[in-house]
């Protein structure tokens, strides 16, 4: 689309990414939380797909992997709170049966592309807020990453589908 001297197009879906990156800054000054530029950007940048099912696809599984890694890594901090002093065996027992209890699910599901955001999530909350910040801030938190996700997969989904929409002919064939 867009050529430089270094032989080196950029796509729509790149400039696509660029808008909803922007409309996600947009959204953190109007909220007032610079970590929504984040949450939201992250979410479109992995979303952002050449079609506009596959964006949906994708926006979906990004979305249900944050709700998952939310609910995991928060079960993980209210189980260490049942044990005080016992946080090395709440991390070498709970973190790696949350992971696999995050695979398992995603599986169940039929949610592979979810895996990764739900383990990252879920170790994130792990290693920040167990037997540091505690429950009461990571409430918060989940919240806010669960919300600003949601944000920047409607986003994608939205500038995928209005600018520069894919088309493809009855075939399923590329056009123009």
């Amino acid at each position: 689309m867009f050529s430089n001297g270094l032989n080196y197009k950029l796509g729509l879906r790149t400039i696509k990414s660029a808008i909803a990156v922007a409309l996600c800054v947009v959204v953190s000054m109007l909220v007032g939380n610079r970590d929504a530029i984040f949450f939201a950007g992250v979410a479109v940048v992995v979303c952002m797909q050449q079609t506009q099912p596959e964006t949906v696809r994708m926006g979906i599984c990004r979305f249900c992997g944050t709700v998952l890694g939310g609910a995991l890594g928060y079960a993980l901090i209210r189980l260490s709170t049942l044990f005080p002093g016992f946080q090395l065996g709440v991390d070498l027992i709970a973190i790696p049966l949350s992971t696999l209890l995050a695979i398992y699910l995603c599986g169940v599901f039929r949610a592979d592309d979810a895996v990764s955001i739900a383990i990252i999530v879920t170790l994130k909350l792990a290693t920040e807020f167990v037997g540091h910040a505690g429950a009461e801030a990571a409430l918060p938190y989940v919240f806010d990453r669960v919300l600003y996700t949601l944000v920047g997969v409607l986003i994608a989904i939205a500038v995928n589908k209005l600018v520069f929409p894919y088309k493809q002919d009855d075939a399923g064939v590329p056009m123009g």
